[in-house]
């Protein structure tokens, strides 16, 4: 027997073991050489080579068209560079390319920074807080909250909220706002005569004002609202959102209570910060009493 051809023959297996990541069969061991080896590993690389530029090349033009598209379909603000944003009844709209998407309107405060522009180093605005925010079409309605009515810096930061299709807005340049002018002074008021008792039926009270009001963050009125139970002296307000709920249907706020108790309250609509009607604040009400509550089964 010729030793070294069997350990040769042994080597080369190995090798082509080692080279192509699994069993390589041979049909005739003896006839393997060494130039055969390196070709076959020659012949494997490259094609891995192949393989992996093909899979970057694919990888990376997907990535640009994403990149194309979704810079193609982002919404953005149209309106030119410098335009002076009318504010009206303490409201501005910034209008977009696009339909906007409704889901989380009142979040898209969260994506605006606001400024009072003539007080320097005043920290912004705060959403939901100082204002509000809702959709018509393809504009966001901002409505201002604060007594503030100078004229407002404001800019759409890269957004997490403000979506068109699903794709968040870019940002935008600086705009200023014009200071406020009011066109309708006609301040929303409770329409009861003093003394009124207010009836409480299952549990609820209508509270009717002068105008239809805005039914934009209607459940926020409660905070409007200073509510107490009339028999029980030194016993701390009623708590909006936890004690009472209130809806808006036309001109009426529905008042909802949460709390067992089921006597008398006394009701006051305080200076709003909440209750509009056409962006305009509803002003000081008297204090009114309601009934027991009765409960109807319908």
């Amino acid at each position: 027997m010729d030793y070294k051809k069997v350990v040769m023959t042994s080597l080369v297996s190995m090798l082509l073991i080692s080279s192509s990541g699994g069993m390589a069969v041979a049909a005739n061991t003896n006839s393997v050489s060494g130039n055969s080896l390196h070709n076959g590993y020659t012949t494997l690389k490259r094609s891995e080579g192949i393989a992996k530029t093909n899979f970057v090349s694919k990888s990376a033009s997907k990535k640009e068209l994403l990149a194309e598209d979704v810079n193609g379909v982002a919404p953005k603000v149209s309106l030119d560079v410098g335009t002076r944003i009318p504010q009206i009844n303490k409201q501005i709209e910034i209008p977009f390319t696009q339909d906007l998407d409704t889901t989380d309107q009142e979040f898209y405060a969260s994506d605006l920074i606001i400024r009072q522009l003539s007080q320097v180093n005043v920290p912004t605005l705060i959403p939901m807080i100082d204002y509000t925010t809702v959709v018509e079409g393809n504009s966001i309605i901002v409505t201002f909250l604060a007594d503030y009515a100078d004229e407002y810096a404001v800019q759409v930061k890269d957004s997490l909220y403000i979506r068109a299709n699903g794709i968040p807005a870019s940002q935008s340049a600086w705009y200023i706002t014009t200071q406020n002018t009011q066109v309708n002074t006609e301040i929303p008021k409770v329409r009861l005569e003093v003394g009124t008792k207010i009836p409480q039926i299952n549990k609820q009270i209508e509270i009717p004002f002068t105008q239809d009001l805005d039914t934009t963050n209607q459940e926020l009125y409660a905070n409007d609202l200073i509510i107490r139970k009339l028999s029980q002296l030194n016993v701390p307000t009623l708590i909006p959102m936890i004690d009472y709920t209130t809806v808006v249907e036309g001109n009426i706020i529905i008042v909802t209570f949460l709390a067992d108790y089921t006597d008398e309250y006394a009701v006051q609509v305080k200076d709003s910060s909440f209750i509009r009607a056409n962006g305009i604040p509803a002003s000081q009400s008297e204090v009114f009493t309601t009934t027991r509550n009765v409960q109807v089964i319908e």
